[in-house]
């Protein structure tokens, strides 16, 4: 935005202009999307495109992008036409470039709102960590891919990220304690080697509280990066 010099003009010029614009300063605080959607959905739109649009220049016109990066989009895009190794690390290169826009798209979101108070960490970001958690706490490991979380794979209350087969903590072992036929405390069937059944349920290699941290942290500190875009 330009800033205006008023004392380039004329004083009677200039105090009109100030008039004017703290006239114009009121104005807009009283657009929101509740009072004037459409004023404010259009006004939205065009600084939104105009943004982009500048962005988008600055983008292409970098050397950054001319001289490195669309060499390597279209070595990529030529290499995915032939079979071999180097399919498995395009796809992996692609999972974690789906992985880090749908982060700092969504934390782009929670900042901007529209006025409505749309927050995607409620949505999106604090479920997503749930989700890491108790899937650790089923699998017994960290062994597990979180970035199916995304795009078309969000997933719903109640699921679990699939464990890794091969991860050693990911097996569920199930004890079973036999009751006394008697009809007693069925604690009285815990003997020395029920107490060792028990003893086992209960030593389980858990990941620790950091661990799970270290786990969701890119997701956090990439959703949390949009926000401050």
């Amino acid at each position: 935005m330009t800033k205006i010099h008023y004392e380039d003009f004329p004083p009677e010029v200039a105090e009109r202009l100030r008039l004017r614009s703290a006239s114009l300063r009121e104005s807009r605080k009283s657009i929101t999307l509740l009072s004037h959607p459409v004023k404010t959905l259009s006004s939205f739109f065009f600084i939104a495109a105009r943004a982009f649009k500048r962005a988008l220049v600055y983008l292409i016109s970098h050397p950054l992008t001319l001289f490195l990066v669309v060499p390597l989009f279209a070595f990529a895009l030529v290499a995915q036409h032939f079979e071999g190794p180097h399919r498995a690390l395009i796809d992996e290169a692609r999972i974690n470039l789906e992985f880090v826009a749908w982060w700092l798209v969504l934390g782009i979101l929670s900042s901007v709102g529209l006025g409505s108070g749309m927050h995607s960490g409620l949505l999106f970001m604090f479920p997503h960590i749930y989700f890491v958690a108790t899937t650790a706490e089923e699998c017994g490991s960290l062994d597990f891919d979180m970035r199916k979380n995304m795009w078309n794979d969000v997933m719903e209350p109640g699921m679990r990220f699939p464990c890794d087969p091969s991860a050693s903590g990911s097996s569920i072992r199930q004890h079973v304690v036999t009751l006394p036929a008697h009809g007693g405390d069925p604690l009285d069937g815990v003997s020395s080697a029920g107490g060792s059944a028990a003893s086992a349920l209960l030593d389980t290699d858990a990941p620790s509280f950091l661990s799970i941290f270290l786990k969701v942290w890119p997701a956090t500190l990439l959703w949390g990066a949009g926000t401050a875009l």
